[in-house]
């Protein structure tokens, strides 16, 4: 929220009202016996960490304690055991919209006092202030109505060398007060506010001290923002950003966010400790409770801001996003073709034991290996796609021919005609469907079109029938005039009709299918080494349902249920991650927009499946959340096309 205007009048009256007749300015400050001089430097206002954010869940903040420019600050002197007021006081105003004070060389009594930043703000520059119910003091004007909040800090000095008056503090001084009027020394009943508001925010370890400005690498400007955010009119921005966190930032690769630079790092990193205190938090509403050593892997649900399921474990101590850690064993592989090093996993499960590559593999270069198949037939079936131009981030993507060292002329592509003919596609007609023309390369395209021109009622696709576009348009003149003239549902049923009935429209083509399960019928699938190293094969279809299968009976769903924990390395070793498909980090700002997706496919050694599928399935992050689909993509796919291509986990013989 951003607040402009400041009644510097009403600040004033209501600060002479509020200070006794003995409140002395600093310069007119009288000594005492054993009196000891002091500087306060510190600062009012929260301080609140840059993270990386969608733009459309930050527009709306919360209510962050800001500093004011020309607001009064006030320091009175606390009796060092009641903490009451002792009657002296000394005054200043904030000079700058940074926040800073200072009073130099201050002689107290007393170690303890008591900072009130007294500030306004006015319902036209603030129309959301009379959301808020909790205010200091609230008065009209003629024109306008004034809001005053006084925040406030105790300060024991002899501890405390930089200042900081914000929203936790403000929180702090009335619980402190209150235990101090219930017997408790100063010190202990400043540790148990402390600690009251951290356990109210599901903390339940020590973040120093609420005042103490000095800590560069404080958590608290977290807990800040909590704070601001939690105010009742802008609750809903907590539930947004963990929906935005787990939509796009979990689990994407480390290695994207580490590439863009130390500065996305960083506030990649608040936003996931930001994301972790959140977790935390609803946590605590929930009522789970601390996430403590006895209840490590227990997994619990929360709501997102659309009220969809989230899955939240207790790990190490904490409650964050994802899911119980299952029994596997990490460890490496060399591939010897490249030396590419490959993280590995192996389950024991059932009676069940599978090594798969921790990683998508990414091999390419075929000029030094003896596979004679490979070599001839990898080249031009594999690549890289956005972000990833060396397919370091998510290993490589491969067509299924590629993949399984198939070439494009050990096969023949045909179809069935209703009559029971089999019809052979041509070979210039097929490879007038996989051949690229560079954009540059107008001889290639033309010649590209010409054979398309021959093989048109060939190819997979269907062929258009133009439309009468003067028919379409007298028929919906006609039909209109049944139409009330406001009815848009009747207008565009009226549209939609006469396009059917005149408009273009697409003629069937024929059901194209591919050689590849006579190919395949003296091979054996369940051995195909295909691009994969020595001692590694493509997995089929069965693998990946064994597979599933473990994880389904590790975290008790359905196995065709279970893909989602894959993504969570920490728990089942996987190391599934999600693509990015576009990312834009403003640095300044912390803006970020990025596209990232569920979705993911891998290659499969049967055929006709070619790959198996994960999609989202259900809202939020339950264990159900993905779908699995096995076979070839609808309509137009082509084993050969690297259009259609997937990533290939190889898994040990």
């Amino acid at each position: 929220m951003n607040f402009n205007k400041i009644t510097l009048a009403a600040l004033m009256a209501l600060l002479l009202a509020a200070c006794s007749d003995e409140n002395k300015s600093l310069g007119s400050m009288g000594g005492a016996e054993e009196e000891t001089a002091y500087v306060l430097n510190g600062r009012i206002g929260d301080v609140i960490p840059m993270m990386l954010r969608a733009k459309e869940s930050g527009a709306v903040s919360g209510q962050a304690l800001i500093a004011l420019e020309g607001s009064i600050v006030v320091v009175f002197e606390l009796d060092s055991v009641t903490l009451a007021k002792t009657g002296r006081s000394f005054t200043d105003s904030l000079k700058n919209k940074d926040g800073r004070f200072s009073f130099e060389d201050v002689s107290l009594q007393s170690p303890y006092v008591l900072i009130e930043n007294q500030r306004s703000f006015d319902s036209l520059s603030c129309p959301t202030c009379r959301q808020r119910a909790d205010w200091d003091s609230v008065y009209a004007t003629e024109n306008n109505v004034i809001y005053m909040e006084v925040a406030r800090a105790i300060v024991d000095l002899r501890k405390i060398k930089e200042i900081s008056v914000n929203s936790l503090t403000n929180k702090k001084v009335p619980l402190w007060l209150k235990y101090v009027a219930e017997g408790m020394d100063a010190a202990t009943a400043s540790d148990k506010a402390e600690s009251e508001i951290l356990e109210s925010y599901g903390v339940y370890e020590s973040l120093g001290a609420f005042e103490e400005g000095g800590d560069e690498n404080s958590d608290l400007p977290f807990l800040q923002e909590m704070v601001g955010d939690l105010q009742p009119y802008s609750a809903f921005k907590v539930h947004m950003d963990l929906h935005e966190f787990y939509k796009s930032l979990l689990f994407i690769s480390p290695k994207l966010i580490a590439k863009r630079g130390g500065a996305v790092e960083r506030l990649y990193r608040n936003a996931e400790k930001m994301n972790n205190y959140r977790v935390g938090y609803y946590a605590k509403e929930h009522g789970f409770g601390r996430c403590a050593e006895a209840r490590e892997g227990e997994m619990q649900s929360i709501e997102d801001y659309y009220g969809a399921p989230i899955t939240i474990v207790c790990r190490s101590g904490k409650w964050t996003l994802g899911f119980k850690k299952m029994d596997y064993t990490k460890g490496t592989m060399t591939d010897p073709r490249d030396g590419t090093v490959y993280k590995t996993v192996t389950y024991d499960a059932n009676g069940v034991s599978q090594t798969w590559m921790a990683e998508n593999l990414n091999f390419a270069d075929t000029s030094l290996i003896a596979d004679s198949a490979l070599k001839a037939n990898l080249p031009g079936h594999s690549l890289c796609k956005v972000y990833d131009p060396w397919c370091k981030l998510y290993g490589r993507y491969y067509s299924w021919i590629g993949a399984m060292g198939i070439g494009e002329k050990d096969f023949r592509v045909y179809a069935v005609e209703p009559n029971g003919d089999t019809l052979f596609l041509e070979q210039q007609c097929y490879d007038a469907q996989i051949k690229e023309c560079p954009s540059e390369d107008m001889v290639c395209a033309n010649e590209q079109y010409r054979i398309q021109q021959h093989c048109d009622t060939l190819y997979t696709w269907s062929r258009k029938i133009p439309g009468d576009y003067d028919s379409v348009m007298d028929c919906v003149e006609e039909k209109m005039l049944k139409c009330d003239d406001h009815d848009d549902e009747c207008l565009k049923s009226v549209k939609e009709t006469c396009q059917s009935m005149y408009g273009g429209r697409y003629l069937p083509g024929p059901d194209w299918s591919y050689g590849y399960v006579e190919y395949m019928a003296d091979k054996n699938k369940d051995d195909y080494q295909g691009v994969c190293p020595d001692g590694w094969r493509i997995p089929t279809a069965d693998d990946w349902k064994k597979l599933l299968q473990i994880m389904g009976d590790a975290y008790g769903v359905d196995s065709l249920e279970s893909g989602v924990v894959l993504y969570d390395d920490e728990a089942t070793g996987f190391g599934m991650e999600k693509v990015v498909e576009e990312i834009f980090v403003e640095e300044e700002t912390g803006w970020m927009s990025i596209s990232s997706s569920w979705w993911i496919q891998f290659i499969v050694a049967d055929a006709p499946i070619y790959s198996l599928t994960f999609y989202g399935k259900n809202a939020g992050m339950p264990l159900n959340m993905l779908g699995v689909g096995v076979g070839p993509e609808t309509t137009f796919f082509t084993p050969v096309d690297n259009f259609y291509s997937a990533f290939v986990r190889c898994i040990k013989k």
